[in-house]
């Protein structure tokens, strides 16, 4: 028996699903970068938001450093209740395989609240 053709075949048949493998865990390294980045973000933002509470434009200066740090970040709410802070920021991940196949495949959401309790500031991510 000739088995000179098979490991060819072998080859053929498993480097597309190597390839698909590798861009999905490329993929999913660049949404968890993304998101410890919107997260490091989020923080320095209503961290110096604390720091300005009693400023009447704070919400106003603190949605700019969001925009200036990433200009493609979503803020779906902003606001500050009884000296409490409360951030809802998306952003939608462009990943390899959703440019290929032209669909929208990670979209992160995250939600903060932030205040001051004992002179510390306590910033928490909302599940």
């Amino acid at each position: 028996m000739n088995r000179k053709g098979q490991v060819l075949v072998m080859f053929i048949i498993l480097l597309p699903i190597f390839f698909i493998i590798m861009t999905l865990l490329i993929d999913i390294g660049n949404l968890i970068l993304t998101n410890n980045e919107i997260n490091d973000v989020s923080y320095m933002v209503l961290e110096h938001c604390l720091d300005h509470l009693d400023e009447d434009d704070i919400i106003d200066t603190s949605k700019e450093l969001l925009k200036l740090n990433n200009k493609e970040l979503n803020i779906e709410s902003f606001k500050i209740e009884n000296s409490k802070v409360y951030l809802n920021v998306s952003y939608q991940v462009k990943g390899i395989i959703s440019n290929i196949i032209n669909i929208k495949l990670f979209d992160i959401n995250n939600k903060y609240e932030a205040y001051i309790k004992e002179d510390k500031k306590i910033i928490e991510r909302i599940k």
